[in-house]
């Protein structure tokens, strides 16, 4: 992987890549939206496993340290959001009821 690859904007691009459909949030529906969310954080969890296992080449204390829990912070940033998507769905749920 070259260190193009391991930039912001390729993390962004890997965001824009999680969903098929067009990111046109003006004419998307709450439920197309949050189908779009929902694979994007797939998407971003599944490049996330792939950290921990790289870790230990970095082979320096500080900077192994200072990833892991970035990566445990990122983490806790995507649970937050699929919660936050399903608290949504739940409420869209009940008030079809």
């Amino acid at each position: 992987m070259t260190s193009d690859q391991n930039s912001p904007q390729s993390f962004i691009l890997l965001i824009g890549l999680a969903s098929n459909k067009p990111s046109n949030n003006n004419r998307m529906t709450r439920e197309e939206a949050t189908i779009q969310i929902q694979e994007a954080c797939k998407t971003i969890a599944l490049q996330m496993m792939k950290i921990h296992p790289a870790v230990p080449a970095l082979q320096d204390e500080g900077t192994q340290s200072d990833v892991l829990k970035s990566a445990h912070q990122l983490t806790v940033e995507l649970e937050t959001i699929k919660k936050k998507l399903i608290q949504l769905q739940k409420r869209d749920d009940s008030a079809e009821l």
